[in-house]
């Protein structure tokens, strides 16, 4: 019989009269002893489990020896021989061990899961619920599981164990690490949330002002604060079923998740709360996924809740009924939510006001770095890109200014010819709107360094001006705008005799009818363009205006302007053209900062168009146009300011438009 730190007794007579086994040494007194287990074969090896280890005596208990070797915890709670004489040991936290050639080895964690577990009406395991890398070394990753809880690899997964010390609560449904030390890990499980400041090898609990039974399912910080947490869940009450009136709750900490109170102002939380992201731009802004109302958005730190589910035609998030679930990912460059609903596929939402530059790359040549990017231009509302240069290492553009700039969003490339061999540089792109926002959330390429031995770019090379992969009428309208914004970049001197002029431009137009160029596909048929959107889709006003008076420089052939024209609108440019006068309901409305106003002024002569906004009372708050315009599609934006600066009020305005004859007014709301 063993004690908890007393000692091992000893009975031949039924526990009528016992004496003490500790051995001579009395090794075994004072050991917390969990579990003993006696060797058929021979009936005098006895093996002890404790919190100290594994020990085992080959005469009845007057000698002990201590075999914990190949053990990575000695908190050994269970032992047990198979009918094969062989030797097994359960820790707490870190697995299941088989005793082999004098020393313990570890059992394969992972195999025969997903079955159904009894106690629980038969309720299905998930073998794995969320995985979580080591930012800093990705050889170290833990996994979640239900209901066994953390398991974790130090060899980038070829291996396994269980890591459970201290860990209370069954199922994981989320791991996330904290901004600042990945080494600080928390996790969502079916009871509130645990913690690890060793990355898994030690757990506590850190769920008070928790409700109780609460299913974890997503926790973020506030990147600008970590010690600000958020988490939301579903009410486990009831075998899961919660109870009517709570079925879920988001929860806030402002200690590192020593602390919790609720945060639902605004929230049914008669349903579950599926998945949370903190804007990593602003971070008082949270994103909620609710079971039944689809989105909530909170710009005051969760303070109060708002819908937000413009533009959803299905307010259900997709769950597999079975709790384990990702209904909203943010992407990599924190600019778009994906939301996945039930049945209806997948809605985006752009949450800046300009995407960021994506796959910026460099190509080396003689004395010149070629910056290479990708761009879309989702709100139509991009202004210009700036670039920016360094021959040190920066993470921010704060205090930097920029190195050179691009007006047009189709000219996705940047010669430097101001670089030296050896030289280390780094660069980064930002977009800007019209509005004067700037997303900084960059991605600095470098170092990039010339040899001297690049090869210099040679006249005529290749023709994918546009960056499409492609080579079509469309690159002779991305020259013409590189001419524009980069009047020295060594492309631009076509035919080779040693300076740019619009004759460059024509010979590229040659080039590319005639299939001499290298880069991509030639697209050579007029049709071939209008597989792909129009460029003007794409470009701003003063893009299209600037490549039309080009265009007129150029002395083209009637067939030449055709192929123009049909590259830029899709049709002729008259086809082009409004037929009428328009003005289109603002959007978005209601707004909160900015909104696009559209208008169309038809084809025929310009008119003088004026645009302006009213208050209630029908007084003028701005002027937004006044002017004469040439036929076209135009856009204007308003961001609530005043004539002389100031900013209105919430409330309901109107906007004006009068073009000749043509007087329209419409309605919009600004909600602060």
């Amino acid at each position: 019989m063993g004690t908890w730190g007393k000692g091992i007794y000893k009975s031949y007579d039924g526990m009528d009269f016992d004496i003490m086994a500790n051995g001579t040494d009395m090794k075994m007194y004072g050991k917390h002893i969990t579990q003993i287990v006696i060797d058929p074969n021979p009936p005098n090896a006895v093996y002890v489990a404790t919190e100290e280890g594994v020990y085992q005596s080959r005469d009845g208990g007057q000698n002990w020896i201590e075999t914990n070797q190949g053990l990575a915890s000695t908190d050994v709670r269970v032992l047990h021989i198979n009918s094969n004489g062989e030797l097994y040991a359960g820790t707490k936290g870190y697995g299941l061990y088989k005793w082999e050639q004098g020393v313990w080895q570890a059992i394969n964690s992972f195999g025969k899961w997903g079955c159904l577990w009894p106690i629980w009406d038969n309720r299905v395991m998930y073998p794995y619920t969320s995985l979580l890398i080591h930012s800093e070394d990705n050889s170290k990753i833990l996994l979640g599981s239900f209901p066994q809880g953390i398991f974790k690899s130090t060899d980038g997964g070829t291996t396994w164990r269980e890591s459970n010390i201290g860990w209370t609560n069954d199922g994981v449904f989320c791991l996330v690490h904290h901004p600042q030390d990945p080494e600080i890990v928390y996790s969502g499980t079916y009871n509130g949330v645990n913690k690890s400041l060793d990355f898994g090898e030690h757990w506590e609990i850190c769920d008070e002002g928790w409700p109780d039974e609460q299913w974890v399912y997503a926790i973020d910080f506030d990147f600008t604060n970590p010690d600000i947490m958020y988490a939301c869940s579903k009410n486990g009450e009831n075998e899961g079923t919660g109870r009517d009136g709570f079925h879920g709750t988001v929860m806030k900490s402002i200690d590192r998740g020593a602390h919790w109170f609720e945060i639902t102002n605004g929230l049914d939380v008669n349903q579950e709360f599926y998945a949370l992201i903190v804007d990593h731009f602003n971070p008082n802004t949270i994103y909620i996924a609710a079971q039944w109302d689809g989105m909530f958005i909170s710009r005051d730190g969760g303070n109060s809740w708002n819908s937000w589910n413009e533009g959803l035609t299905n307010h259900v998030p997709a769950t597999n009924a079975n709790n384990v679930t990702n209904t909203m990912v943010i992407s990599a460059d924190h600019s778009i939510l994906y939301f996945g609903s039930w049945g209806s596929g997948v809605f985006r939402r752009m949450i800046t006001p300009v995407l960021p530059v994506n796959n910026l790359s460099a190509d080396l040549r003689h004395h010149q770095v070629i910056l290479k990017w990708q761009f879309d231009d989702l709100n139509n509302n991009f202004s210009h890109y700036n670039i920016y240069k360094s021959t040190e290492e920066f993470t921010s553009i704060e205090g930097m200014s920029p190195y050179g700039s691009i007006s047009s969003a189709s000219a996705t490339t940047f010669e430097d010819m101001y670089v030296e061999p050896g030289v280390q540089y780094y660069y980064a792109v930002t977009t800007n709107d019209e509005s004067g926002y700037e997303n900084d959330h960059i991605y600095v390429l470098g170092p990039v360094v010339l040899t001297g031995e690049e090869p210099a770019i040679e006249p005529g090379e290749n023709c994918d001006f546009s960056g499409e992969g492609t080579v079509s009428i469309n690159d002779v309208i991305a020259f013409l705008l590189l001419a524009r914004d980069n009047p020295e970049h060594s492309r631009l001197d076509w035919n080779g005799d040693g300076i740019y002029s619009i004759i460059d431009a024509v010979a590229l137009l040659l080039d590319i009818i005639q299939g001499k160029c290298t880069g991509g596909t030639t697209l050579l048929a007029a049709a071939d363009s209008l597989d792909s959107a129009p460029m003007a889709e794409k470009l701003s006003q003063s893009d299209i205006e600037y490549i039309e008076e080009a265009i007129t420089l150029m002395n083209l052939t009637d067939e030449q302007m055709t192929l123009i024209y049909q590259a830029l609108y899709g049709k002729s440019r008259e086809s082009s053209l409004p037929k009428s006068f328009s003005l289109s309901q603002n959007y978005p409305n209601p707004f909160n900062p900015l909104t696009t106003i559209s208008y169309d002024v038809p084809s025929g002569k310009p008119v003088h168009v004026s645009l302006k906004v009213y208050d209630i009372r029908g007084r003028l708050i701005h002027t937004l146009a006044d002017g004469i315009r040439e036929p076209g599609v135009y856009k204007v934006f308003w961001d609530g300011s005043t004539k002389r600066g100031g900013k209105v009020s919430s409330g309901v305005y109107f906007y004006r438009m009068q073009a000749g004859e043509f007087v329209q007014t419409r309605k919009m709301v600004l909600l602060k």
